[in-house]
């Protein structure tokens, strides 16, 4: 048998594939409670319930740190109204 440079892998068993979530970058993990209601909509919506979570806190987050890179923080809670 001559030497090729290479390992014919055809021949080599693979070791069994494990169970686990396929590796990407690092995540944290949490636990969000909702009102029934409120999930049962939020599935209803483009990319479903854990992408409209991350749509919700990524416009806050944007909204809150606006005023310190210079730009507007939009608009402040309702105004009451009057007697």
């Amino acid at each position: 048998m001559r030497y090729h440079g290479r390992m014919d892998t055809h021949d080599v068993e693979k070791p069994p594939r494990r169970p686990g979530p396929v590796p990407g970058p690092p995540t944290a993990r949490y636990q969000v409670l909702l009102e029934p209601r409120d999930a049962e909509w939020a599935k209803t919506q483009p990319g479903g319930l854990s992408e409209m979570l991350r749509r919700l806190l990524k416009g806050e987050y944007d909204r809150a740190h606006g005023a310190e890179r210079g730009t507007p923080r939009g608009p402040g809670p309702p105004t009451p109204p009057g007697p």
